[in-house]
């Protein structure tokens, strides 16, 4: 589907698959938890005011001087326990959009089968076709065939070469 350009949240919808809708995500949390970062580490540079007192910003004293040192390992165990909660909560966020996009979306891994250990007698997709068709009881798309031709090398580059030789 066509999408507006400036209508579409690309966090949201799958323009183009999974991967954008994590990038955009990330680059949404890292937006976020910068300024979450801003707001608490000003709020670490006031708390010096706030225990002082400050007639330049008008800020009366609001925290004793006797529990500075308290307040301070209070603030750095929020500053933690909000920096941990934010990053738990992206990374789930991030598992839930791959999540529904696996469950939503077409993939080819929900239409593709990989067999192996074929006789090396068969050489025709006609073969492997007729033989899938006939076990799954319903029409197959289309066969491809690639052989490990690992112990056939010096036959497989003596044919390239004829073939080369006659262009």
């Amino acid at each position: 589907p066509f999408y507006i350009y400036d209508d579409t949240n690309v966090r949201r919808h799958s323009v183009s698959g999974v991967g954008p809708m994590l990038y955009f995500n990330f680059v949404g949390f890292l937006a976020v938890f910068s300024f979450m970062l801003v707001l608490l580490l000003l709020l670490r540079h006031l708390l010096p005011m706030m225990a002082e007192g400050s007639d330049a910003v008008f800020m009366p004293q609001l925290i004793p001087l006797s529990q500075f040192e308290l307040i301070l390992t209070l603030h750095a165990l929020l500053m933690y326990l909000l920096s941990l909660t934010a990053v738990v909560r992206w990374a789930a966020s991030q598992d839930n959009v791959t999540r529904t996009d696996i469950q939503q979306e077409p993939h080819l891994r929900h239409y593709a089968l990989m067999a192996q250990g074929f006789p090396k007698s068969t050489r025709s997709a006609h073969e492997v076709k007729a033989f899938f068709e006939s076990v799954l009881g319903f029409e197959v798309e289309g066969i491809s065939i690639a052989f490990d031709h690992s112990e056939e090398v010096e036959f497989v580059q003596e044919r390239i070469s004829r073939v080369i030789e006659k262009s």
